[in-house]
């Protein structure tokens, strides 16, 4: 039994947090079930109409063989990863591919270990320059407040990176589930 697993585990398709060169976070997968594309579109329409109670979600865009929807995923009280989920559905599959993944509206949700006091540094700056308060941005940094404040962004998102990866596969989780669960058919 152990061989037949073991020879089985590569022709497994499971999905994961990837990273860019960047180490910007995003998620794909392909999911094969025994569905046409009808009720693989119909589960997920159902699915974001559900979850939507929660987490302020939108159908962007809504093909008969592709869901586009923005919403967000709740991870530690006020914070949340913002995303953009594309689902594309051909027969006996779907494809889930969340390329946009922001933390709290504001920074690319990136691997942990990418999350160091110069990128911090550099993003704050970028942020300061877009509003038009670079001046502010400088006087911070003359006075030493610009280091403390990247290092408690630094810490504070060493924190949030490995329960936002939990949340974000656990929604993800969840959707495989009910599209694999999901039936058309009822007794009313």
């Amino acid at each position: 039994m152990k061989i037949l697993l073991f020879l089985l585990i590569p022709f497994i398709s499971f999905g994961q947090l990837k990273h860019t060169e960047e180490g910007i976070l995003y998620y794909e997968e392909v999911v094969s079930v025994e569905k046409d594309v009808s009720a693989i579109h119909d589960a997920i329409e159902e699915f974001l109409a559900t979850y939507a109670g929660d987490s302020n979600y939108a159908i962007k865009i809504n093909k008969e063989d592709q869901i586009l929807s923005k919403g967000n995923i709740p991870i530690v009280g006020p914070n949340h990863l913002n995303i953009v989920l594309n689902t594309e559905f051909k027969e006996g599959r779907y494809r889930i591919l969340i390329d946009e993944i922001l933390l709290n509206n504001k920074a690319p949700f990136t691997d942990k270990k990418n999350v160091n006091t110069q990128v911090a540094l550099d993003q704050m700056e970028e942020m300061y320059i877009k509003q038009g308060k670079l001046s502010e941005f400088q006087e911070l940094k003359e006075s030493g407040e610009v280091e403390k404040q990247v290092a408690g962004f630094v810490e504070m998102n060493k924190f949030f990176y490995p329960k936002g990866e939990d949340k974000l596969l656990a929604f993800v989780d969840s959707l495989k589930e009910y599209v694999k669960n999901y039936s058309k058919n009822s007794d009313w």
